[in-house]
């Protein structure tokens, strides 16, 4: 299970508890504020984040082709042909 408290803001006071949790061999389950959520995906836009990983940063401090490579396969994806 992972939770987490979330607020709007440093000077908002309002708060979010969000829960998540991931099992092998049931279904997956997603709560907010302990209200369960009919379908897990629905906390999806609820916290936006951006995630780093270490393969993540090679495109920030690898070479510039690779970026390039990058930023191609992603407008690929984004808008197909």
């Amino acid at each position: 299970v992972v939770r987490g408290r979330v607020r709007a803001g440093t000077d908002d006071a309002r708060s979010l508890l969000l829960e998540v949790e991931i099992n092998a061999r049931r279904a997956n389950r997603a709560r907010i504020n302990r209200a369960p959520l009919t379908r897990p995906r629905d906390i999806l836009g609820v916290l936006r984040t951006v995630v780093f990983s270490p393969n993540d940063l090679a495109v920030v401090r690898g070479d510039p082709s690779d970026r390039r490579a990058f930023l191609d396969g992603l407008v690929v994806t984004r808008w197909p042909r």
